[in-house]
């Protein structure tokens, strides 16, 4: 494990049998990087919409936010339970919700079979329960109008947060800016003229990853657009420097060596440098999600995963799926169709420079 990480099996901010306030449950598998900042606008929706609840986030695997977001993960959560046999059937499941009392609400975030098992579970210690399947069908007492499930698993999540509340709620995914992590971007990426392109193409032999040799035909493109390559490397692609390095000379690298090998501090500073940045260009995953929150415009690669149902909360998103070439492995898309996408978003930002200069002139003139 990275430095800087200490996997928590659980907190509370009070003992969980001397909190008497009623209790909602969020059920989930895991919690990656991407999927707690997708999750976000829903937790902050359930913390405002029951605020004399006590929300506990329920996992049979790990969670970001016993981790990389625990600071948000402690004013969001008033417990928080990993490594739980929630996906082992419906007997398993009730055995840990029956250590909990004066349960309210089970919102299980999961649309797999597990589901199922946790609707039953559940049954007779939760007065209500919701799941994110098709049409929201296994429900108890959440209202009983039919229901369209979003397409987006952001406002799938968020809308069942709605669901619990009876109203319509704010929908929030910022994250919060780390100052001395602003102060440090604005080092690695001055404002010297250049314009940076971050890249986010994941690890060798990851299957969401794209492939070098792509990569290596990519760069000549963003050479001839005149961009800087920024590569923003995970916490575990450490072997990707010496490939940089001897392919790209000039690009700048952002890994652990840039914090001190603090895995928290990576993530915070690639938030900070999201700003700095033309462009991105990231495969789906974790980095290009953090990029996302700060609303520069972000180009998706995807191959075995469905991006649309994964999609960044963002509007301004960019996708090349390898399905579009006929496959799902991401070595089948071509650098060229890669390189016409960030030409796009060059001459969008271009004409939206434009008429904000314009509308920032008339508006000068009126005055």
């Amino acid at each position: 494990m990275a430095a800087g990480i200490d996997y928590l099996p659980s907190f509370w901010t009070a003992a969980p049998g001397s909190d008497a306030r009623p209790k909602a449950l969020v059920m989930q598998k895991f919690e990656a990087l991407g999927d707690a900042i997708i999750r976000l606008p829903a937790y902050r929706a359930l913390r405002m919409a029951l605020p004399d609840h006590s929300l506990i986030g329920v996992y049979s695997g790990r969670s970001t936010y016993a981790t990389l977001f625990a600071a948000l993960g402690a004013e969001l959560f008033d417990g928080l339970l990993v490594d739980q046999p929630t996906g082992r059937g419906p007997a398993a499941t009730r055995g840990v919700l029956a250590g909990l009392t004066n349960i309210d609400v089970v919102i299980d975030f999961r649309s797999n079979l597990n589901a199922l098992w946790s609707f039953v579970g559940s049954a007779g210690l939760a007065g209500r329960f919701i799941a994110n399947v098709p049409g929201y069908a296994l429900r108890r007492g959440v209202g009983l109008r039919p229901a369209v499930r979003p397409v987006h698993n952001y406002d799938r999540f968020h809308r069942m947060a709605e669901m619990v509340a009876g109203r319509a709620l704010p929908f929030d995914a910022s994250l919060p800016v780390a100052p001395r992590m602003t102060e440090r971007a604005v080092a690695l990426l001055p404002d010297d003229g250049r314009r940076y392109a971050g890249l986010a193409f994941g690890g060798v032999g990851w299957r969401k990853a794209w492939p070098r040799a792509r990569q290596i035909e990519f760069l000549q493109h963003l050479r001839r657009l005149g961009l800087q390559p920024v590569f923003l490397l995970g916490p575990y692609e450490n072997e990707e420097r010496r490939f940089v390095e001897a392919q790209a000379p000039d690009a700048v690298i952002v890994d652990l060596t840039a914090v001190d090998g603090s895995e928290v501090d990576l993530m915070w500073l690639t938030h900070a440098l999201a700003p700095r940045l033309t462009l991105a260009v990231a495969i789906e995953g974790g980095i290009g999600h953090v990029l996302a929150t700060q609303g520069i415009p972000l180009l998706t690669l995807s191959g075995p995963t469905d991006a649309m149902t994964w999609k960044p909360v963002t509007p301004h998103w960019w996708h090349v799926a390898a399905r579009a070439f006929g496959s799902n492995e991401m070595a089948a898309i071509p650098a060229d169709a890669v390189a016409a996408r960030v030409e796009e978003i060059l001459r969008w930002s271009a004409a939206r420079s434009e008429t904000n200069d314009n509308e920032a002139v008339a508006a000068l003139r009126r005055a």
